[in-house]
């Protein structure tokens, strides 16, 4: 189950939750033009509060491009949408969409993703 949780002026937040790994995905305000992150973390629930590691987002990774037909004219309202993989190529998540502008190009910002070595 999904739950958001907003950080203070510091950048703080707090989780409280069952011992486990969570997926965590921060999401920048839209004003700042930063990419979202997602990251892995494990809660030891012994109790105790835990501090996790220092959560640094990376700078923005835009991708612009045109989407044409076989005549190479413009496609307004496509949609293009950009997945993330696992080492195998078999599994994969929905990072980004970008939609198709009347001259057929897109922008779309991309979240910086754990490698797959990072996340099991």
């Amino acid at each position: 189950m999904a739950r958001a949780t907003p950080t203070d002026a510091a950048g703080t937040f707090h989780l409280v939750g069952d011992r486990g790994r969570y997926r965590l995905e921060i999401v920048p305000p839209a004003d700042t033009h930063l990419a979202r992150k997602m990251v892995s973390v494990d809660l030891v629930g012994d109790g105790a509060p835990a501090l996790l590691p220092l959560l640094q987002l990376s700078p923005p990774l835009s991708v612009v491009g045109t989407v044409s037909n076989p005549a190479r004219q413009a496609v307004a309202g496509a949609t293009v949408d950009f997945f993330a993989l696992d080492s195998g190529g078999t599994r994969s998540v929905l990072i980004a969409t970008a939609l198709s502008d009347a001259f057929g190009h897109y922008r779309a910002l991309l979240p910086d993703v754990p490698s797959p070595a990072e996340d099991p």
